[in-house]
């Protein structure tokens, strides 16, 4: 199960179809600022090829009373760079936004015919993986998308609107203070750990719990047209592209989420020299001209839609699908020991999650 297309557009509203959003790093950013934006950060607001948040909000975030048309496309070319860089590709401390976007604002009625959910989904993609290395600390991109389609297809931390709103527990230092009671050696009275909320144990999901087509019946008619505008590109395996990044979409390995049986997938090659493509240290390149080949694939991605008989019930245990996920996926999270089945175990206080 993974982030898709289809989750972008339904979630952000985002255009999957378009140009792939890709350019140059080498910008002369006082320069482009002025061009495009009408005024010149101050050199503490430039940091490499990024610009001060808070520099830009401060200045276009309230076009004057008597402003131009000219002015107006400023002011509404720094509010769409603000959302850029505090939303769709945040840094991990949301303060600036790399402005390698802002060309592609030129012409504001070009802006929407660039592929903004490609490039999104090839972000999240990339901050994923980085994320999970063992020296990260933190994880920048589109957080938002990652909760909304968390809370979509899994139950784990989902907000129950339909649930009555529960009396809050109050701050520990308040519960502390109504015991009157001496907390200096670091251990709660009975009495006060019986009025604060239990922490529920974790548990391993079930197959009702999880959410493979969240998308369907009424809701699909409620949605926006720009929602379900691309749809029929949703099942495409192509390369996605945001300026240095190229990730590969591969709905082709989570058919169950299009409601399709899902096979045994073909062999996913890892190309080790895009992940190793970093802007960090190569500001001079164009990435136009140099991802050139995936941009080409990107340009027929209507020739790669995936396909496959509809899903009918839930996935059988020895299905060849599942002998083989079983096969080729670290399934637990403890050293292996036995066990008389394949569900959640507790070993020693650590806790064993399988596959079932």
């Amino acid at each position: 199960m993974t982030i898709t297309l289809q989750d972008v557009a339904i979630l952000l509203g985002l255009r999957i179809h378009g140009l792939a959003v890709t350019g140059t790093c080498v910008l002369d950013v006082a320069a482009l600022c002025a061009e495009l934006l009408g005024v010149i950060p101050l050199a503490d607001a430039i940091r490499g090829a990024t610009i001060s948040l808070r520099w830009l909000c401060f200045q276009l975030s309230t076009p004057p009373p008597d402003a131009d048309d000219v002015t107006l496309e400023r002011c509404a070319r720094g509010f769409i760079l603000a959302l850029i860089g505090s939303f769709l590709f945040a840094d991990k401390k949301g303060v600036m936004v790399l402005m390698c976007f802002l060309p592609l604002l030129r012409d504001l009625t070009l802006t929407a015919t660039y592929s903004w959910d490609g490039a999104v989904l090839a972000h999240t993609y990339r901050e994923l993986c980085r994320a999970s290395l063992d020296r990260s600390r933190g994880i920048s991109g589109c957080i938002t998308l990652i909760q909304l389609w968390s809370w979509e297809r899994l139950h784990v931390g989902r907000p129950d609107f339909g649930r009555p709103h529960a009396d809050l527990a109050p701050p520990l230092a308040h519960a502390l203070h109504d015991a009157d009671v001496d907390v200096g050696d670091g251990e709660l009275p009975e009495a006060v750990h019986d009025g604060l909320p239990a922490h529920p144990p974790v548990e391993p999901e079930t197959p009702d719990q999880v959410s493979w087509q969240p998308y369907v019946g009424e809701l699909l008619d409620q949605l926006p047209y720009i929602c379900l505008a691309d749809q029929e590109i949703w099942r495409t395996m192509s390369p996605l592209i945001c300026f240095e990044i190229v990730e590969w979409h591969r709905p082709e390995r989570v058919l169950r989420q299009f409601g399709m049986q899902q096979e045994i997938p073909p062999a996913c090659s890892y190309e080790q020299q895009l992940h190793a493509v970093d802007a960090r240290r190569r500001h001079q390149r164009n990435w136009a001209t140099y991802h050139a080949p995936y941009i080409a694939l990107w340009e027929t991605r209507a020739a790669r839609i995936i396909t496959s008989p509809p899903m009918l019930g839930l996935m059988d245990f020895h299905d060849s699908y599942m002998q083989w996920y079983r096969r080729i996926t670290r399934r637990s999270m403890t050293p292996q020991l036995h066990r008389d089945d394949i569900r959640f175990h507790t070993t020693a206080g650590s806790m064993d999650l399988l596959v079932s």
